[in-house]
């Protein structure tokens, strides 16, 4: 899990990261965690061989819907690959400064393979209400870290105070990476996936679609098909 997670300072500057406290799953401020019971655990019909991955593709009817297996229910046990949210079993990654433009960003820290599941876009999970005192409170800060979790009923992650390693994800109009919903554990999630190979050393970026706030700001991403702004 974590020791793929490597985080380097670098000056930039004269400056470093904000701080921040890491996480290993979302923090949810408005409520408890989702309970499963047994008829509501979710279930694949995967076959188990011994000692070889199983739920490791599509053939895996619950990976095939964006779920995750949950542990106890899985007959693959132990050699599940559909537990990667729950595991953390991010990417290599690490923190360099990206420009001045950028400040901080996330990088491959070796060779990631298309589809490959980079990181869990984590933060504190709350509701409407507390997604807009906290908007008002942060003011003037530069960065603000609001993702969209869940529609109905407003759910945001704020990654602003407590997060993952994808609070340092740059904006893209060509993103080397795509943000997915997933359910885990009864809760829904939101991973990082490569959309394409990528090489150690490239940064690794996202499209700002799913921020709060995004739409309508200048973009200086640099790629060929710039649209110029942030969002959608």
């Amino acid at each position: 899990g974590d020791k793929h997670l490597k985080w380097v300072r670098r000056t930039g500057g004269g400056t470093e990261p904000a701080p921040f406290v890491l996480l290993r799953r979302n923090v949810y401020v408005h409520r408890k965690y989702a309970k499963l019971t047994v008829d509501s655990t979710p279930t694949c019909s995967c076959l188990h061989r011994p000692g070889k991955p199983g739920c490791s593709d599509n053939a895996c009817l619950l990976r095939a819907e964006n779920v995750e297996c949950t542990p106890g229910f899985c007959p693959c046990g132990d050699d599940c690959q559909n537990q990667r949210f729950q595991r953390c079993q991010n990417a290599p990654t690490e923190v360099l400064y990206a420009g001045k433009l950028k400040g901080w960003g996330l990088f491959a820290a070796a060779d990631i393979e298309s589809g490959s599941f980079v990181v869990e876009y984590m933060g504190e999970v709350v509701d409407q209400k507390r997604y807009l005192r906290r908007k008002k409170e942060y003011g003037a800060e530069r960065h603000t870290y609001f993702m969209l979790l869940n529609a109905s009923p407003v759910e945001m992650i704020d990654a602003s105070r407590k997060s993952s390693m994808g609070r340092f994800l740059n904006h893209s109009c060509q993103p080397s990476c795509e943000t997915t919903r997933y359910k885990s554990l009864g809760e829904t999630v939101v991973g990082v996936f490569a959309m394409r190979d990528i090489k150690r050393g490239e940064e690794l970026t996202i499209d700002y679609q799913m921020y709060d706030g995004a739409e309508g700001k200048e973009c200086s991403c640099g790629a060929p098909n710039c649209r110029g702004v942030l969002g959608s």
